[in-house]
C-alpha cells in the first residue's frame, strides 16, 4: 500500500470544453476547485467562498473589458488614473510621489509612466523653484484634449456594465464593496 497523502479534493474526469469559454463566474475551473475544496474539507464557508470568489473573478472581467477600451486609446490603467488626478488638480502640479500615492503604484512605476506620458506630450515637469529636488508634473493642453476624449468611451464602457444591475443591486454591491474596502484598509488588530 502506498504511503500517498490523500487529497481533501475528490478529482472527477475534465470534461471537454463545449463552445465558447464560460461567462459565469462560478464557471471558471479555479473557482470550481476552490469551490469544491472549501465543501469537502470544510476549510471555509463555502456559500462566502462562492460570493467573494465570484466577485474576484468578475472584477478581472470588467476590468479586462475596460482596460481593452483604455488600450484602444493608447493607454493603461496607470496613464489614465495619471491623467484624472492631473485633470482634477489642472491648473496646479502634482509630484511623482503624490501621483504614485493616488494611482497606488510604486515611485518606480509612476517614474516610468511620467516618462512615457511625456514621450506624448501629455504631461511637462518642472523644478519645483522652492526646492530643486522636487519635480512638478503638469497636464499639457494635448494630454488635457486626451483625457476629455478618453473619458467619454470609458465611462460609456462603466455605464454599459451598470446597465446590467438593477438600482438596488447597484446600491449593494456599492455596500458590499465599501464594507470589504473598509475590512482591508482598517490598521490591523493587535495580537
Amino acid at each position: 500500500m502506498s504511503a500517498h497523502r490523500q487529497s481533501p479534493v475528490t478529482r472527477s474526469a475534465r470534461p471537454e470544453p463545449a463552445g465558447p469559454p464560460p461567462v459565469d463566474a462560478l464557471a471558471f475551473r479555479p473557482v470550481q476547485m476552490l469551490l469544491r475544496i472549501a465543501r469537502q474539507s470544510r476549510l471555509g464557508d463555502p456559500e462566502g467562498c462562492a460570493a467573494i470568489l465570484t466577485l474576484l473573478a468578475t472584477g478581472r472581467v470588467v476590468r479586462a473589458h475596460l482596460q481593452h477600451v483604455l488600450g484602444q486609446l493608447g493607454l493603461n490603467e496607470i496613464k489614465f488614473s495619471t491623467l484624472i488626478t492631473l485633470y482634477a488638480l489642472d491648473p496646479d502640479p502634482s509630484t511623482p510621489a503624490e501621483l504614485a500615492l493616488q494611482s497606488r503604484v510604486s515611485r518606480a512605476a509612476m517614474s516610468d509612466t511620467l516618462e512615457a506620458l511625456r514621450g506624448g506630450g501629455w504631461v511637462d515637469r518642472e523644478r519645483s523653484t522652492s526646492d530643486r529636488r522636487t519635480l512638478h508634473i503638469r497636464l499639457t493642453a494635448r494630454g488635457r484634449d486626451l483625457i476629455e476624449t478618453a473619458v467619454r468611451p470609458f465611462l460609456a464602457a462603466v455605464g454599459r456594465c451598470a446597465e446590467a444591475l438593477t438600482a438596488a443591486e447597484r446600491r449593494s454591491l456599492t455596500r458590499t464593496c465599501g464594507h470589504l474596502t473598509a475590512l482591508f484598509q482598517a490598521p490591523p488588530v493587535p495580537a
